[in-house]
């Protein structure tokens, strides 16, 4: 019986994995199967079916796509580069099922409202800041601030002030590497880097800072391009 090198990655990433994450990871694993048993699929082991399962539900499974991708992949023996192709494949195509977010549906509000001054700021009456409901906004402050004092982080502002789009945080993509580096068994290591795609690194994303931001508030990390990341909220 032959064991491949992906086998024996997984294994050894399995041995070391913590409990809540495990635990998270079982989640997302029964969400999928069920998922596939409800839209009679014939396999799991389909890049075609998880794209369109991460691209509808990785804001319900708390997880980044690319996150979602890669433990998907080695779970179902998929190749990850093929998932993230059918992926960006199907949103160009629109194969996907069609839902407005609440931070979609913020966005065309603010788009609307910005080309007809006459219209109210509704939006900013009801909540806390432009467009930002006084629940969402708190809670984006509160990681603004966490990300100033526990990462050291310096250039965290808010996506308004990067292109009017409400809701998100913006991050200087370059600072991530600039940042008090992460010290791990002696090295020091990124705490975000566009161009690390080696392990451990998601996407360039340490998964340590991805789990901070997704699990203690809400929001995913995504590249807007190589020298800028956006966090954005999973609500």
């Amino acid at each position: 019986m032959k064991i491949t090198k992906r086998q024996i990655k997984s294994i050894l990433e399995t041995r070391f994995i913590s409990a809540p994450e495990k635990a998270k990871r079982e989640n997302i694993f029964n969400s999928y199967d069920a998922f596939v048993k409800e839209h009679g699929h014939i396999t799991s082991a389909s890049s075609s079916v998880m794209a369109t399962f991460i691209i509808n539900h990785f804001k319900e499974m708390k997880g980044s796509p690319g996150y979602l991708a890669k433990i998907m992949g080695e779970k179902y023996g998929v190749d990850q580069d093929d998932i993230n192709r059918d992926a960006e494949r199907q949103k160009r195509e629109g194969l996907a099922e069609m839902k407005i977010t609440k931070s979609q549906l913020r966005r065309i509000i603010s788009e609307v409202m910005s080309d007809d001054p006459e219209i109210p700021d509704v939006l900013g009456i009801m909540g806390s800041g432009k467009f930002q409901p006084r629940e969402e906004s708190d809670k984006r402050d509160a990681l603004m601030t966490a990300l100033q004092k526990e990462w050291g982080l310096k250039h965290v502002k808010t996506t308004e002030e990067f292109d009017g789009t409400p809701g998100g945080i913006w991050l200087a993509g370059d600072e991530g590497e600039t940042a008090p580096p992460w010290v791990q068994d002696g090295q020091d290591l990124a705490i975000f880097d566009y161009y690390n795609n080696q392990e451990p690194y998601i996407f360039g994303i340490h998964p340590e800072f991805e789990a901070f931001v997704i699990d203690k508030f809400g929001f995913a990390p995504e590249w807007n391009d190589p020298g800028t990341l956006m966090l954005w909220s999973l609500d």
